[in-house]
């Protein structure tokens, strides 16, 4: 089991416990596949992380291999999300500080699950 951002979560994830909300509704059961809709629903409910099933030995050694695309697919999803804004040195900014805050919770979200 592993607990991420929903903002990182992807289509086919599968859940790893029930999620609930404040009032203990049920939102989603263990093991739903998750797709882009009910990401989308759990995010306009305010769902801010997730449980869901670990990664294979085989996904895990890729990603591990991956690391230094990490950094790209980040800025890669910054550029899309704040592309509008062309070069406005402020948002440029916000772009910059917004990955380097993704990428900081990575590192640290990947060095907790190795304790």
């Amino acid at each position: 089991m592993q607990r991420i951002p929903l903002v990182d979560a992807q289509p086919d994830m599968a859940l790893a416990s029930d999620l609930v909300n404040d009032q203990q509704m049920l939102l989603l059961k263990k093991g739903v596949r998750l797709n882009t809709k009910n990401i989308r629903m759990l995010k306009s409910w305010g769902v801010a992380f997730i449980e869901i099933e670990s990664e294979s030995n085989e996904d895990t050694a890729r990603a591990a291999s991956d690391e230094d695309m990490d950094l790209t697919v980040v800025e890669n999803r910054m550029a899309h999300k704040f592309g509008a804004w062309g070069e406005d040195t402020v948002m440029l900014e916000i772009r910059r500080v917004a990955t380097d805050i993704i990428i900081g919770r990575r590192h640290r979200q990947d060095a907790a699950d190795a304790d």
